[in-house]
Order: structure tokens, then sequence, then C-alpha cells
């Protein structure tokens, strides 16, 4: 599935916001997989600052991740989730805005074709 939400300072900033209030507490601050309750988990709470962590997943990846049935995560809205996911890439790639929206745009015509 690809993002419909632009990849924009805007969607990352929403996302960032989101993510600090819904995700940090078992992901940590900073996304590295440190939060108070991860080491309570009894799974695996990756480093989503890693790229090798997801730069194999489509957006739509990851956006099935936080739609998943876990009873530990919590519900989002459509475009919350979206948010997060541009998020999510603006911390594990390092890429500026200009640099994703282009990776975005190559996304939509490979998936025309």
């Amino acid at each position: 599935r690809r993002n419909p939400i632009e990849y924009s300072v805007k969607s990352v900033e929403r996302g960032a916001k989101l993510f600090a209030d819904l995700c940090s507490m078992c992901h940590g601050q900073s996304g590295k997989g440190n939060g108070r309750l991860a080491l309570k988990m009894k799974v695996h709470v990756p480093d989503l600052t890693a790229p090798k962590v997801l730069e194999k997943l489509t957006d739509g990846e990851i956006f099935a991740i936080q739609s998943r049935d876990f009873p530990v995560m919590p519900e989002q809205n459509y475009r919350r989730k979206w948010d997060i996911v541009n998020f999510l890439r603006s911390i594990s790639t390092r890429t500026s805005v200009k640099n994703e929206k282009s990776r975005h745009r190559a996304d939509a015509k490979s998936s025309q074709k």
C-alpha cells in the first residue's frame, strides 16, 4: 500500500508528536527500542533508528504493523498511522524531506507499472 499522506515537514512533526505520546513508552523517545516498558515486554522492541530495520519494509507494511491486533500497541486512526510512518522514515533514514518526496514519487511510478 502506498502512503497517501505526503511526506512533509508538517506530517513528520505530527508523527513525531504522536510517536512521543503513543509509542515512546515502548520504543523510547528517540525510537531506539529502549522505552520504560520495553524491558517488561516479552517481545523484542526494535531500534527504529537503524536503517536496516525499516529499509526493506514498504510504507504500507509499516502501516500494517501498526494496524495488527497487538494488545500492547495503542489504536490510532488512519491519518495518524501514516504520519507516524513518515516520522519513522525521517528517523531511520535521516534523509531530508526533499529526498524522501523523491522516493515516494519513485514508489508511486513503480506501483503504476
